[in-house]
């Protein structure tokens, strides 16, 4: 119901109306488009092919618990709704609210149901500049998307690009399910990459005080595609 509700059916329109393959569907965004990117996995998960989620915050983490619910209303009217979110998460406030890998999981099944024949894979990016996301939701978000996929939050492979360092978590038949990128002194912004080349993309904002795309030597569009095996 509501916006996620509004997004699927523009989703279901777009797939009829302009004969688009129902099963390649997939989602993307950027800090609180990262947050709807797990609703809309964690309540369609049989409509969406790929999630990916940058500088974003895991599903649910704004519900209220504990001590913390009845400080709720103030922390949204001082913080900010992204920074009380981050207090919900446990990550900025008392560590005695933070969940489990098995907590965050349990949130995203609750809502999605029957389980799918597969969860769709998620990528998962923050920096660790980042001064309007707390980026220990990356940590969190590992977590409750390794619960999901019901495989460990321990990374299977490590490896570093530019400044960042990409972790991978496989299922039992080595599959890469959960994928997160921590790029070093990156702010709140989408990754690009200006160089021309096949691993080249985007174009830097200016050097403003909150830029959308800024420059990491990474594109993460398509390092995500790739992820998703839309592209080699």
């Amino acid at each position: 119901r509501g916006e996620s509700a509004s997004i699927r059916n523009m989703i279901d329109h777009a797939v009829a109306a302009y004969s688009r393959d129902p099963d390649r569907v997939h989602v993307l965004g950027l800090s609180a488009g990262g947050a709807m990117t797990t609703v809309l996995v964690a309540n369609y998960p049989d409509r969406i092919a790929g999630g990916a989620v940058v500088a974003g915050l895991p599903f649910d983490c704004n519900r209220p618990i504990g001590f913390i619910g009845g400080w709720w209303f103030l922390l949204n009217v001082v913080l900010g709704d992204a920074a009380s979110a981050s207090y919900a998460c446990g990550l900025a406030g008392s560590s005695a609210i933070d969940r489990t890998a098995s907590e965050w999981g349990r949130l995203v099944r609750d809502v999605a149901g029957p389980a799918p024949a597969r969860w769709p894979p998620m990528s998962l990016w923050h920096g660790t500049a980042d001064t309007f996301v707390d980026p220990a939701n990356l940590r969190e978000l590992v977590q409750q998307w390794t619960s999901v996929h019901g495989i460990d939050a321990v990374p299977d492979d490590t490896e570093t690009v530019a400044a960042a360092v990409r972790e991978v978590f496989r299922d039992d038949d080595g599959v890469a399910r959960v994928e997160a990128w921590r790029i070093a002194d990156f702010p709140h912004a989408m990754p690009v990459d200006p160089d021309e080349g096949p691993g080249g993309c985007g174009t830097p904002d200016p050097a403003t005080d909150n830029p959308v795309r800024v420059d990491a030597d990474i594109c993460a569009v398509r390092r995500i595609a790739a992820f998703w095996g839309l592209i080699p």
